[in-house]
């Protein structure tokens, strides 16, 4: 079993800047006017950055493969439609 402390202290340091508002969105979920509080919406930053260096690690691992390929498709979450609408992600 490889051991993954150091990278996700790594990840937190390097990551922090984006997960700085997690804890505070977590501690707000349920309030009046927020978002429910779920098991997805409530994930600690430390899971936030487990799934990000598995998601690098996918990324690696599958990129010839990907490039391989000649038509690509990427998924985007619902958060991202605004920014698409608004022009600031190509289609």
């Amino acid at each position: 079993m490889i051991d993954i402390k150091p990278f996700l202290q790594l990840g937190c340091s390097e990551l922090g800047p984006y997960l700085s508002g997690v804890d505070s969105f977590i501690d707000n979920l349920g309030t009046a006017g927020r978002f429910e509080k779920t098991s997805l919406r409530s994930m600690p930053v430390d899971s936030y950055v487990r799934n990000m260096l598995a998601v690098g690690v996918l990324n690696r691992i599958m990129r010839t493969a990907f490039l391989k390929t000649e038509r690509k498709i990427i998924v985007l979450p619902d958060c991202l439609k605004k920014l698409q609408r608004l022009g600031m992600l190509q289609e």
